[in-house]
């Protein structure tokens, strides 16, 4: 079971990085996910929120590195 959870959230950073607005699109198609339980040392997460913040942290990186952010200017 972990093993494909790690083959999803890996694909889904790269769909991210790849398309962003591709990646926002499959959060908001794949809403249910929340269901679905794992830890990562220890702490509880739901594959929703791991999509949640693989989309936050590569929308971050795409920003920095295009100087668009006004804190990083």
């Amino acid at each position: 079971m972990y093993f494909l959870i790690l083959f999803f959230t890996i694909l889904y950073a790269v769909l991210a990085w790849k398309r962003l607005d591709l990646g926002t699109a499959l959060l908001i198609m794949l809403l249910p996910v929340y269901q679905i339980r794992f830890s990562i040392f220890g702490l509880p997460f739901t594959l929703l929120e791991a999509m949640i913040l693989i989309l936050f942290f590569v929308w971050l990186v795409k920003s920095w590195q295009a100087k668009e952010l006004p804190l990083f200017n």
